[in-house]
């Protein structure tokens, strides 16, 4: 295959636990296109750093739910980009919920295919992510775009400055101990927790740390009890 003028061999890594996949998936991409080189496995997403860092692949096909895992496939995806940002996650699954969607692309994954998919349109997924592109299945590009809207896909999309003030917030910090935190002005923290307000669609700081809470942007903040 060419991309921008070169052919050469795509080293490919297949994160999985389920070894009738594992086989299927390697002998079809193999038959279908040689240049797509399949150049190990990972049984679980713990090892994937490990994997990655060993064979240095430009993709990593990862399973969403691997069961025997210490992480999750959302958290390796993370750390692969964290860690090995030339390397495109290509989020293999059955599950199309909004949920797992957006976090799957908060987390940096480029693609994100339904197992569903032909091995052809896999194939096409694959140098379409190695053209700087991103991917989705049909069905969950046409429920991203339905909800983007909706008040979690605004709550997942809040930046690393808007959950340390929401994280104080939590806390009972005022704007100006939060601008004292943060080094920052009264007036910009007040216009962040505007933001805030305006992505959450709420009202007040409660609203606000209680929509931050329930959708694992935050923790429960812990406060000293009196002995």
């Amino acid at each position: 295959m060419n991309i921008e003028g070169k052919s050469f061999k795509v080293r490919v890594l297949v994160v999985s636990n389920h070894p009738i996949f594992l086989l299927g998936l390697q002998d079809q991409l193999k038959a279908l296109d040689p240049q797509l080189n399949i150049v190990g496995v990972a049984h679980d997403a713990a090892s994937t750093l490990e994997r990655v860092a060993e064979l240095a692949p430009e993709i990593v096909l990862m399973d969403l739910h691997l069961h025997t895992s210490s992480i999750s496939s959302i958290e390796a995806t993370s750390r692969i980009k964290s860690h090995f940002p030339s390397a495109k996650v290509i989020i293999l699954t059955a599950d199309d919920s909004v949920e797992s969607i957006i976090s799957a692309l908060k987390a940096g994954a480029s693609g994100y295919l339904l197992k569903s998919v032909t091995i052809v349109e896999l194939r096409d997924a694959i140098y379409a992510v190695l053209s700087h592109g991103s991917v989705l299945s049909p069905s969950v590009a046409q429920k991203v775009l339905s909800v983007m809207s909706h008040p979690i896909v605004k709550v997942l999309t809040a930046t690393d400055r808007e959950i340390e003030i929401l994280e104080l917030m939590a806390l009972g910090t005022s704007n100006k101990g939060i601008a004292k935190e943060l080094s920052l002005s009264v007036r910009t923290v007040e216009a962040h927790v505007h933001k805030v307000f305006q992505k959450f669609g709420v009202s007040s700081r409660t609203e606000a740390v209680m929509a931050a809470i329930r959708t694992g942007i935050i923790s429960s903040p812990v406060l000293d009890q009196p002995a």
